[in-house]
């Protein structure tokens, strides 16, 4: 008998999918399941998995600069992910990835700077981004919103879809 809920690294889904080529706007839809890892390790940049996953202390090292406690977590779906934290603030300086694809292995990362209070809750402005080919771009944040009304439905599994 299957669970009304699936386990973590089982399903994935997006709450908007990008536009189908004549433009149309698409919905909710699940990620194919050989995407599975890609979606864990995007939300893992996102969102630090040590509050979700155990992590191993790997001591104190100086990444962009800043004095930091390194943090080692190992995702369920095996990509192994590596955040530097601000001593001082504690807040993320620069996550890293270990991650193979296809045989090969690579070391996507973010770095993270200009943080700014934004309705009370602390954001990065500047968000660096470097991926398989060491291909490096940086996103300026312009604006955040806070607590932006969401309607429950937008976060169910619409019948049919599983």
């Amino acid at each position: 008998m299957r669970s009304a809920c699936p386990a973590p690294g089982d399903v994935g889904g997006t709450l908007e999918s990008p536009p189908a080529e004549d433009g149309t706007p698409q919905g909710p839809s699940l990620v194919d399941s050989r995407y599975l890892r890609d979606l864990e390790l995007d939300i893992a940049f996102a969102f630090p998995a040590f509050f979700d996953y155990a992590a191993e202390h790997m001591g104190r090292e100086v990444a962009n600069g800043v004095e930091t406690f390194k943090l080692g977590v190992t995702l369920p779906l095996g990509v192994r992910m590596t955040y530097f934290i601000d001593t001082g603030s504690h807040l993320p300086v620069r996550v890293e990835a270990d991650v193979t694809v296809d045989g090969t292995e690579y070391h996507p990362g973010r770095a993270f700077s200009d943080y700014e209070d934004r309705g009370g809750m602390i954001y990065p402005r500047t968000v660096t981004y470097w991926w398989m080919r060491n291909e490096v771009e940086t996103a300026v944040v312009e604006s955040v919103e806070v607590d932006v009304a969401l309607a429950d439905d937008r976060f169910r599994i619409p019948a049919g879809i599983m």
